[in-house]
């Protein structure tokens, strides 16, 4: 799977590797935040979603999709 932050529908959309089509959303970022980037943690249990307004990463449970917290950055992005 590949993760995308989607700016426009503040979410990160999941794209299926095998065959390049978005499978699903994961809708944790707060209307108007501007998802910027995305990365996965080494043991692939966590994605990271960085937002730009307010500066924060978002962590979110990998296999239930979940969120499991925010974290302030304190500073403005971009």
């Amino acid at each position: 799977e590949l993760y995308v932050a989607t700016r426009s529908a503040d979410s990160v959309a999941i794209v299926s590797t095998a065959t390049n089509t978005v499978i699903g959303t994961i809708g944790v970022a707060v209307a108007g935040t501007l998802p910027m980037a995305v990365t996965v943690s080494p043991d692939n249990s966590r994605i990271y979603l960085v937002g730009g307004i307010p500066a924060s990463v978002r962590v979110i449970d990998r296999a239930s999709r979940t969120l499991v917290t925010t974290v302030s950055l304190g500073v403005l992005l971009g």
